[in-house]
């Protein structure tokens, strides 16, 4: 019944433009923040800006100082889009709804105070730090919305990366990710496309299967290193794994 409840909910909000739009821009920050930003970070480079437009496209300014960390930037964005959600989705259902809304506060303040420039990014996301922030504090359930949130972001993955597909065969230049990995690696465009459109029906359909238990539970083990960098690191880590305990 609440899986027919939710696929209800899901439908009626995806028919409301505003607040579609308003969850699509979630969408768009993973792909850029997620996905973008933190491997360009991770990868050793930089990030001079975010920005998130009103029709839920948006773009990150990053640096690299090598070849390898701009592939591996440029690539990210799609992959993260599909597979943040799709673990996000796995942790609601697990019960740990705590640690899906520190995870999603730290990344919304991180971006705030460092790279969101614009009015309506800002606008976009300090409402959410607070309704964050409030929830923690006063204990408010959020696991039902954020389980419907997370899985509207899991399917606007799959619309987004079935945009870029066709569009690295119709117009290989202007197809976004795939036609700046098409630049960096001579791998055409169209390659790349399917690749992403891939990774995100798979990921897609491995959350659902694993939700309802035919398929092998791999994020069980990514749970379970949480916990072990958690009792290894104590108190100096202790958000968000100390909540997975």
């Amino acid at each position: 019944m609440q899986l027919l409840v939710s696929a209800l909910v899901i439908a009626i909000i995806t028919q409301i433009p505003f607040i579609h739009r308003y969850a699509k821009l979630l969408n768009t920050f993973i792909h850029e923040v997620v996905g973008h930003a933190l491997f360009s970070i991770l990868s050793f480079g930089g990030v001079r800006k975010v920005k998130l437009n009103a029709d839920t496209s948006g773009y990150a300014i990053v640096s690299s100082t090598w070849w390898g960390g701009r592939i591996i930037t440029t690539f990210a964005g799609y992959p993260a889009a599909s597979l943040f959600p799709s673990f996000m989705i796995y942790l609601l259902h697990k019960g740990y709804t705590k640690p899906v809304i520190w995870i999603l506060t730290v990344l919304l303040c991180l971006a705030v105070l460092l790279w969101l420039r614009d009015i309506l990014s800002l606008a976009w996301g300090i409402p959410l730090i607070c309704g964050f922030i409030l929830a923690i504090k006063y204990n408010i359930n959020l696991e039902w919305p954020l389980f419907i949130l997370m899985t509207i972001i899991l399917i606007d993955s799959v619309t987004s990366s079935i945009v870029v597909a066709k569009l690295s065969f119709l117009n290989p230049r202007a197809a976004g990710d795939a036609t700046d990995l098409n630049d960096l690696t001579l791998i055409p465009a169209q390659v790349w496309g399917v690749i992403f459109l891939l990774i995100s029906v798979v990921a897609t359909g491995y959350t659902f299967l694993v939700l309802a238990g035919l398929a092998p539970d791999y994020y069980a083990g990514v749970v379970d290193v949480g916990i072990t960098i958690n009792q290894l690191a104590g108190k100096y880590l202790s958000i968000p794994f100390k909540l997975l305990e």
